[in-house]
């Protein structure tokens, strides 16, 4: 019995493992790579909570230009506050 190279890859599931393994192997150098070597680090960016709530409410909420929308927004806050 002679095994060939055609006849290892003609079995579907080892090369399944072998493809599984190769982008294993890559997987793990580019995490050792990112964790070891400075220049692919990436940078660490302390950002507050006060910051981060700020700018999710800025990128929801939707400012209000009708003059009229407005007077009745203050005067529903006006209500509520009363309550």
């Amino acid at each position: 019995m002679t095994l060939s190279s055609s006849s290892f890859l003609d079995n579907s599931v080892i090369t399944l493992i072998v493809i599984i393994l190769f982008f294993a192997l890559v997987a793990l150098v580019v995490f050792l790579l990112r964790k070891y070597v400075k220049a692919f680090k990436t940078p660490d960016v302390k950002v507050d909570k006060e910051t981060a709530a700020r700018e999710d409410l800025d990128r929801v909420l939707v400012k209000v230009e009708d003059e009229k929308t407005k007077e009745e927004m203050e005067k529903f806050h006006e209500e509520e506050k009363k309550k």
